[in-house]
């Protein structure tokens, strides 16, 4: 029988202790590994709709009160609208039915007296 090389004993114990070393370490990594890889995204959702929740929760309540509040100003007795009142015509003009003329367009035309106050007068040299 022919002799062992010691290198190729080391070689061969060296393989044994790395491969059991790979295994303990994978098998440490699968250990702490999450059995379930969508796990983390699912609690991320949970945990978005849980405050999802609280906010539709809060608005609903808000919702509520408003409702109420509408309820209350709907219920509460309105006052009576006050009646537009005419203005009195001067003393010394007497009273008319018609204070203003129908104007080209069928609408209310002012009364000539005051059609004068809104016309621009040109003054010329002539003038002074």
């Amino acid at each position: 029988m022919r002799p062992l090389n010691p290198i190729a004993a080391v070689v061969i114990g060296m393989s044994i202790i790395l491969a059991a070393a790979t295994f303990a370490f994978v098998a440490d990594l699968l250990r702490n590994a999450e059995p379930d890889p969508n796990a983390a995204k699912i609690d991320r959702l949970t945990e978005q709709l849980a405050r999802q929740d609280g906010e539709v929760q809060a608005l609903r309540t808000e919702l509520n009160a408003l409702k109420r509040e509408l309820s209350e100003l709907a219920a509460a007795p309105r006052p009576e609208p006050a009646l537009p009142t005419q203005p009195a015509p001067p003393p010394d003009q007497p009273p008319t039915e018609q204070s203003f003329s129908v104007d080209q367009f069928g609408g209310m035309a002012p009364p000539q007296e005051t059609e004068d106050l809104t016309r621009t007068h040109a003054v010329g040299k002539e003038a002074l």
